[in-house]
């Protein structure tokens, strides 16, 4: 259901420079749009994908609006070979970006997967318990070895400062599929991982709503 990760929160966070800002964002996530950057399948995809959030998960993903000092801006950029779009994890203070590839479309499911970790959710895959559930090979390439946000590396085991809410969640949005064969599902572990297609609803697991709401709730 995602990986979610610790609060860390200051007196007044407005008035220290951004890297030490708290993570978390409370209920509301405000967002902008680089419209111009995108096709008009692709900007209906992203709104697919805030859709998913507003409506099954108590967290609202809303316009920036001119007091909003922190929010997510949504454009296109050059991203290393393969990368179709990537985030930091939780909230960084002022503007944070969801970089898209220029050379590639936008799809629903990377879209909802970028909106979880700007949320503030890390790969289930990096969990402590990961080993109990996937085998994750030591050949996987840079793109599932090196993730573009400074947590370690996906093929090692994730033991920094965390939260597991509830079970370990195969199914969740944040977890790496197959990725060319280096992830594989272990007999008494997960049967599949990852979500199961492209263009099918729903893209957020009930594990992933789970974690968001508590989340929300202050419950993580």
């Amino acid at each position: 259901m995602g990986f979610a990760i610790q609060p860390r929160f200051v007196a007044d966070p407005r008035a220290i420079p951004p890297a030490l800002h708290g993570y978390r964002w409370g209920s509301e996530m405000p967002f902008r749009l680089e419209e111009d950057d995108f096709n008009g399948g692709e900007v209906t995809t992203i709104e697919d994908a805030l859709e998913e959030f507003n409506t099954r998960t108590d967290l609202t993903i809303r316009q920036w609006r001119e007091n909003d000092l922190d929010f997510v801006l949504i454009l296109k950029g050059e991203l290393p070979f393969g990368a179709t779009c990537t985030s930091k994890v939780g909230r960084q203070g002022f503007e944070q970006r969801i970089i898209c590839s220029e050379d590639r479309d936008v799809n629903i499911v990377t879209m909802v997967h970028e909106l979880c970790h700007a949320f503030g959710i890390i790969h289930e895959h990096q969990r402590g318990d990961r080993d109990e559930h996937v085998t994750v090979h030591s050949n996987a390439p840079d793109y599932v070895k090196n993730p573009k946000y400074p947590v370690p590396h996906t093929i090692q085991n994730f033991s920094a400062e965390g939260i597991h809410h509830r079970g370990y969640d195969c199914l969740s949005i944040s977890h790496y599929n197959f990725r060319g064969g280096t992830i594989h599902p272990k007999e008494d572990g997960c049967e599949e991982v990852g979500h199961s297609g492209w263009n099918i609803p729903p893209y957020l697991s009930d594990g992933d709503v789970a974690t968001i709401n508590a989340m929300v709730a202050g419950e993580l």
